[in-house]
């Protein structure tokens, strides 16, 4: 597998600041975008769930090549791989939508 270049996970969306995101102590990115809207509270609750998806993209990354390994027939042992493959894309989605799922 061709080495990863992204800063390492977990990232986290900050304490203080839901719009930051970090993988530590560490700024990997910032959603604080604006809007030509009037309406303040709908810009900033877009910017935590930009965030949240933001701080999801190493867990889909690493959920999304488990799925794609087992489809190709990698890691050998399908059967026992494929739930873990499966839990760790929804708890990645989860983190994403800030959503649980139901199973």
């Amino acid at each position: 597998m061709t080495r990863l270049r992204h800063t390492p996970g977990p990232w986290t969306v900050g304490k203080h600041s839901m719009s930051a995101v970090f993988a530590d102590k560490r700024l990997v990115a910032s959603c604080a975008g604006y809007s030509s809207s009037d309406d303040q509270e709908a810009t900033h609750l877009e910017n935590e769930a930009n965030a949240n998806l933001v701080a999801a993209a190493p867990d889909l990354l690493l959920a999304l090549s488990w799925l794609v390994g087992l489809k190709d027939g990698r890691p050998t042992d399908y059967e026992e791989q494929k739930p873990l493959a499966w839990a760790a894309a929804r708890a990645a989605l989860a983190k994403a939508t800030g959503k649980e799922l139901a199973a």
